[in-house]
């Protein structure tokens, strides 16, 4: 994991890093690696990022593929979307206020 001004964050110039570690990645992000020896290797972490990073692989193998796999989450919106009104709302609504000027009319005529 490469950091914007090239240096190394994990493994990289040589260094393979085989134990689970926290790497500090700044801006208050703390990222966990799951180390090089488990069967399969993960980077954890609760952003947003505040630098971008780079994710190199190192391939062993030219005959088998390697398998990446990147998820990531956009947070939630703190305000609530306008949901458009349902018809059988607008029409309940039309129909109430019809309602009300009919009794309106019926009243002063009387």
């Amino acid at each position: 994991m490469k950091r914007q001004d090239g240096s190394y964050a994990l493994n990289g110039n040589y260094i393979l890093v085989t134990s689970e570690l926290d790497i500090n990645v700044g801006g208050g992000v703390l990222l966990h690696y799951s180390g090089a020896t488990k069967a399969m290797e993960t980077i954890t972490g609760r952003g947003p990022l505040k630098t971008s990073l780079t994710i190199q692989a190192l391939v062993v193998d030219e005959k088998k593929a390697p398998k990446l796999k990147y998820t990531f989450f956009l947070p939630k919106s703190t305000t609530r979307p306008v949901l458009p009104r349902k018809p059988m709302e607008d029409w309940l609504k039309r129909r109430t206020l019809m309602l009300e000027i009919l009794r309106r009319s019926r009243n002063s005529h009387k």
